[in-house]
């Protein structure tokens, strides 16, 4: 056992029994299990199911959520140590290709024709220019019609 592995909750549960002077035997029947179940739990044989966790609750403290989370660590722990055992062989399942991604899809022609003076399908901004007035060339130059005629 390293320095960071997990604690499994029956080693919780026994440092309880201890600090209380409590036997397996009392804390089970205290639990409503038998001894051979709680036994199993503290020597870390088996695993703190929901209903003990519950029962944990009751009668030693802490909370069902706290139980559960420290057996579930305990085992993701100890899986990944064999985890390169467990997947050796596996693949990923793909998923299968999308019949439709395959077809080239040519581009539909539109229908053209004309709209407030553009052709319809074209984005804004693609019409034909408009005519340049004075009232345009002012606001392009930042200068008045006449101050444009002097200049010429």
């Amino acid at each position: 056992m390293t320095k960071n592995d997990p604690v499994h909750p029956g080693e919780i549960i026994a440092d309880e029994l201890e600090y209380q002077r409590l036997s397996v035997s009392k804390c089970a029947e205290a639990l409503g299990v038998s001894r051979r179940v709680l036994g199993q739990v503290v020597r870390g044989e088996r695993a703190v199911t929901p209903e003990m966790a519950l029962r944990l609750e009751a009668v030693i403290g802490s909370t069902v959520g706290a139980w559960l989370r420290m057996q579930a660590f305990y085992d993701e722990v100890h899986v990944r140590r064999e985890s390169a055992a467990i997947v050796r062989g596996l693949k990923r399942l793909e998923p299968p290709p999308d019949p439709y991604e395959a077809e080239v899809k040519t581009p539909v022609k539109r229908e053209t024709r004309k709209r407030n003076g553009r052709t319809a399908g074209k984005p804004r901004g693609t019409a034909r220019p408009a005519k340049r007035t004075a009232r345009t060339a002012k606001k392009a130059s930042g200068k008045s019609p006449a101050k444009m005629r002097k200049a010429a």
